[in-house]
C-alpha cells in the first residue's frame, strides 16, 4: 500500500488507504505501522483533513476498528 507522509502531524508519519479493500495504514512516527480494517472511505477522508491527525485516530479510529500490526 503506498503510503503518504504526514508532515503536520507530531505523531502520525505516514497514511496509506486501500479503497478496495476498506484498509488504512497509519504508520507512527515512533516506528509502528498498523493496517486497520473495514474503515469507511469517508473515515479516512476526514482523518486526512482533521485539524489534528492525533486527536480524530483516537476519538474516531483507534477503538473502532480491528487492526493489525505490520
Amino acid at each position: 500500500m503506498l503510503t503518504t507522509p504526514t508532515p503536520r502531524s507530531s505523531s502520525i508519519g505516514a497514511v496509506g488507504y486501500d479503497a478496495q479493500n476498506n484498509e488504512l495504514q497509519i504508520n507512527f512516527k515512533t516506528g509502528g505501522k498498523y493496517i486497520y480494517e473495514k474503515v469507511p472511505e469517508h473515515i479516512y477522508a476526514d482523518f486526512m483533513a482533521a485539524s489534528s491527525m492525533g486527536r480524530y485516530f483516537w476519538a474516531n479510529i483507534r477503538s473502532f476498528y480491528n487492526y493489525k500490526r505490520v
